[in-house]
């Protein structure tokens, strides 16, 4: 959990958050992270998420997964209808947990940086769409 992955972006309209989380959908946001023991800005970003997620407008509707581990990334990737990565261009290494979501069919809701240069193979989504 570092600061420029934008895990607050969700949070900028909270308004507009609560009517989503509280429509006629069902709604959960999961957030999953650790910080570097060292990234005293990771831990701050990782509190206020915590606090966002016990508030009462958000309780049940956004979750925290502190420290989890590969064995219970599968269970989140498994279990995702939508994987949201949002890191500020072009700070992204790699963004494996987009490629893992990605090959286990789970929909990708990703800016152009990390795994998406090396995946996205702009010729091919042209032709397909010339196609339809």
């Amino acid at each position: 959990m570092t600061p420029y992955k934008r895990a607050e972006l969700l949070f900028s309209n909270q308004e507009r958050l609560k009517k989503i989380v509280n429509g006629p959908q069902s709604v959960l946001f999961i957030y999953a992270g650790k910080s570097h023991p060292s990234d005293g800005m990771g831990r701050d970003l990782i509190h206020r998420i915590n606090s966002i997620a016990r508030s009462p407008d958000f309780i049940g509707k956004v979750l925290f997964i502190d420290n989890y581990d590969l064995a219970f990334a599968r269970t989140l990737i498994a279990g995702s209808d939508i994987w949201i990565n949002t890191p500020v261009r072009p700070l992204e290494a790699c963004g494996t947990s987009g490629m893992k979501a990605g090959i286990n069919g789970t929909i990708n809701l990703a800016v152009a940086d990390g795994w998406w240069p090396e995946y996205f193979n702009e010729k091919k989504w042209l032709d397909d769409r010339k196609s339809e």
